[in-house]
């Protein structure tokens, strides 16, 4: 009877169960559901509850779920941290629970808290979006007289976790970027709860990204600095975008996650911009040193820049500068592999730099024009044009220049020597507008020491004209070749041979100024403004050297203030002498009187068609006449100053004497015979000045300076 009625009691109560509203929070399945956050709940009470479930999975707190149990659930859409804070409950001995599952699964414990004083919290735990997560609040009967349910608030509120990369503090534009080049963040916390294990990523130009965690925790709107482990290749010259992002759980805000910059490995800019050896010149060899000036263009220090050269777009010869060029300037390189520019010539020399990575290949290149002129040495020089210009070049506006015989000229019509010359035009007149020029070769005049030049013109040049220049720096400048002393037909003007001469004419002139030097090169330049004229013609061209040069020489005899002077000079035809006190003379072997002094500097230029020769040497006086000399025993003149007029005084006057007056440069102005002791001397047609009064016996002299006023 009583199982009968145990069993009755057993159906009633199931009964009731099924047709009863279970509480909220009984169960998993009755649970209290939380649509969204912020979520706060008061005056929840478990004593209704049962305990059914128990923290096996959270093993550190799992005595706190040993009491009734209330069951919330909370399905994020996204990803989240939350915060669960339990209060008010009066009592101890308290905890939360969230799990993954229903606990009777049993569930994954995702965190716990228990509290002896019953205020249990759970702070930024993170919540996968799209899962539901069971909330319990239960109790540890132990620890408060064996209470096992609790009355208490609940409040689940997100936690915002926002963290980002702030900035790229590096890498930073720069010259020579490596393969190894670090990348620093700043992280930056922009929410007002802590945040750690951040996700940090980068990449370059948007290639597969590098992935690397923040272990440490950042505060509230912190900031801190990471460098990753892995470093980035920007070695090749170019532009690259960084870019930086985190991708921190929970992180709803992707607007602040990412940082990109640009920054640009800046590439060097070598060029050549001058080839400064070889140089055109006479006679250039088959060693000559090619030497080149570097420029860096750029803004970065630049070295190790290939260089090369090519002659005539031959190989190329590459070597490598191994030194080190600052930014804006330049630094000189000599290859050590010279170049063969030995055969008379033309040549295009051409230099360029090969940097890796070179930001601008238009300043890489210089190409110069070399020309090794056919250099003559050996004396005379004779071109008479009957077998090509060899050597000559020809050039300029208009250029008529050729090697002919005189052919349908209106007047030029032969020839000096042999078949041809060099003309403009050998078959009719110079072209209009003509501005052309023939050259020479390079003459080495080191071994003359008196060099001429000879040769045979003819000229029509109506309104144009002709002149001989020259250069002594390789060509690149030139100046007119004047007339001079001793010069044989050279120019009818000033400047040029201009008009008609009808015939053949030798022209010819020293030109020792260019005597020693290695390098030198004559210029014919014509000009035939309106055309129409035969124009210029050269034959039999010649430079020799003159002799012989004439070799002054002298020798002379002092008595008293009178000096006589023997010239002993061999091959010259004109003398021209400067005595040292102003006085000169272009006799042969001139006398003079000086005036006053003992010692004179003498100078004789001796003259002849090859050039000029000069001695100095210094003359001194044996003044013995002065004041009583021989037999003449007392002289006074006087006054002194004189005006119109002067006496002579000679006392015991026992012989003749002659009386002269004398310039200060020794010219004698006129001469008389004393024959008395008292002389009136008139200086009638005398000019003021100083003067010198000589008396002359046979063995005696006497001077005296006279002013005449």
């Amino acid at each position: 009877m009583k199982k009968i009625f145990v069993s009755i009691i057993s159906i009633l109560f199931v009964s009731f169960t099924c047709l009863a509203q279970l509480p909220e929070g009984w169960d998993c399945d009755h649970p209290v559901v939380i649509n969204s956050l912020p979520f706060s709940g008061i005056d929840f009470d478990t004593q209704i509850q049962q305990n059914i479930y128990s923290a096996t999975s959270c093993s550190a707190n799992q005595t706190y779920m040993n009491g009734k149990d209330l069951i919330f659930t909370f399905t994020p859409l996204t990803s989240m941290y939350v915060n669960t804070s339990v209060t008010n409950t009066a009592q101890t001995g308290v905890g939360v629970f969230i799990f993954s599952d229903c606990p009777d699964q049993p569930g994954v414990c995702v965190t716990s808290n228990g509290s002896f004083l019953g205020t249990p919290s759970l702070t930024n735990t993170f919540l996968t979006g799209g899962v539901t997560y069971y909330f319990v609040v239960s109790t540890d009967p132990s620890v408060f007289s064996g209470h096992d349910y609790v009355m208490f608030d609940i409040s689940i509120t997100e936690s915002i976790h926002d963290g980002g990369i702030f900035s790229i503090a590096t890498p930073v534009s720069a010259c020579g970027l490596t393969n190894n080049e670090s990348v620093s963040v700043q992280i930056k916390n922009f929410s007002s709860n802590a945040i750690s294990n951040v996700p940090v990523f980068y990449s370059v130009n948007n290639g597969a990204a590098v992935s690397e965690t923040y272990t440490g925790q950042i505060g509230a709107n912190g900031v801190v600095n990471y460098t990753f482990s892995t470093h980035a290749d920007l070695s090749a010259s170019g532009t690259y975008i960084i870019k930086s992002y985190t991708q921190l759980q929970g992180d709803n805000n992707a607007v602040n996650d990412t940082s990109i910059v640009t920054i640009t490995n800046t590439p060097g800019d070598a060029g050549i911009n001058l080839i400064s050896a070889p140089v055109s010149g006479c006679g250039l060899g088959s060693n000559e040193t090619i030497t080149v000036t570097i420029n860096n263009f750029g803004s970065c220090a630049i070295g190790n820049i290939p260089v090369s050269y090519s002659i005539n777009n031959g190989a190329s010869v590459t070597e490598n500068y191994t030194g080190t060029i600052a930014a804006g300037t330049s630094s000189s390189f000599t290859f050590s592999t010279p170049a063969d520019l030995s055969a008379a010539g033309t040549y295009e020399v051409k230099s360029y730099s090969s940097a890796p990575g070179d930001a601008s290949n238009i300043n890489d290149t210089v190409i110069v024009t070399i020309v090794n002129t056919h250099g003559v040495s050996v004396f005379p020089y004779e071109e008479s044009f009957d077998n090509g210009i060899t050597y000559w070049t020809t050039g300029g506006t208009n250029s008529s220049w050729e090697m002919s015989f005189p052919n349908v000229k209106e007047f030029m019509n032969s020839v000096v020597s042999d078949t041809a010359c060099m003309i403009t035009n050998g078959y009719g007149p110079c072209t209009t507008g003509e501005d052309s020029y023939i050259e020479s070769p390079c003459f080495d005049f080191t071994q003359l020491v008196n060099p001429t030049i000879e040769m045979s013109i003819w000229y029509e040049t109506g309104d144009g004209g002709a002149s001989l220049f020259s250069s002594t720096d390789n060509g690149s400048t030139w100046q007119l070749v004047t007339e001079n002393t001793g010069a044989v037909n050279w120019y009818n003007t000033a400047t040029q041979w201009a008009g008609s001469t009808h015939k053949w004419l030798v022209v010819k002139r020293n030109i020792s100024e260019f005597a020693g030097l290695a390098d030198v090169r004559f210029r014919f330049a014509f000009s035939c403004p309106s055309g129409g004229e035969d124009g210029f013609a050269i034959d039999d061209f010649r430079i020799g050297q003159c002799a012989p040069m004439p070799s002054a020489a002298f020798n002379f005899n002092a008595n008293g203030y009178t000096v006589s002077f023997q010239n002993s000079s061999t091959d010259a035809t004109a003398f021209v002498w400067s005595f040292g006190d102003g006085g000169s003379s272009t006799q042969v072997s001139p006398t003079h009187t000086y005036t006053s002094g003992t010692s004179f500097q003498v100078k004789l230029v001796a003259t002849n068609n090859c050039g000029t020769d000069t001695i100095v040497q210094t003359v001194t006086l044996n003044p013995t006449g002065i004041n009583a000399i021989g037999n003449i025993s007392n002289i006074s003149i006087y006054p002194n100053p004189a005006f119109d007029s002067f006496v002579a005084e000679v006392e015991y006057l026992k012989e003749d004497f002659v009386l002269s007056l004398v310039s200060i440069t020794g010219q004698e102005l006129f001469s008389k015979k004393l024959n008395s002791e008292q002389t009136i001397v008139s200086l009638d047609g005398i000019a003021k000045g100083v003067y010198m009064i000589k008396i002359q016996g046979s063995e005696t002299l006497y001077l005296k300076r006279l002013i005449v006023q």
